[in-house]
């Protein structure tokens, strides 16, 4: 196996899987983004990219989380789950992991337009 940088493409978000020998190393996980009509967590089209890869459960290392935006941490506990793997991040972005939610969303300070929070409003389904 040569050592790499695979780009994922979730349409819209991009991650970035490091290939070597040793195995894998995931940069950012997906998740929804501002332009999105529906609340898309891409998590099946990340599982795919994944799998395509060769990267299967107990070959990911490592998932290093870049920042605390939610269309970058939005799967990250499942993959740390699923995996069976460590994350990183900077400690002050650990509630966007551990609640990656349309509220936690809204409460980062980039998203606090009153437009953005009424554009999700209208498309939340619950």
């Amino acid at each position: 196996m040569s050592d790499r940088i695979i780009r994922i493409d979730l349409n819209g978000v991009n991650c970035y899987l490091a290939k070597s020998h040793e195995g894998f190393i995931l940069f950012d996980t997906g998740g929804p983004v501002i332009m999105d009509r529906k609340f898309n967590n891409r998590q099946d089209d990340l599982i795919r990219e994944l799998e395509k890869a060769g990267c299967i459960p107990g070959a990911l290392k490592l998932v290093v989380l870049t920042h605390g935006d939610i269309d970058h941490v939005f799967n990250a506990v499942y993959i740390r789950d699923t995996y069976n793997t460590k994350v990183a991040l900077h400690c002050d972005d650990l509630l966007y992991v551990e609640n990656p939610s349309l509220d936690t969303m809204l409460e980062s300070s980039k998203f606090r337009l009153v437009i953005m929070e009424f554009i999700y409003s209208c498309n939340r389904n619950d």
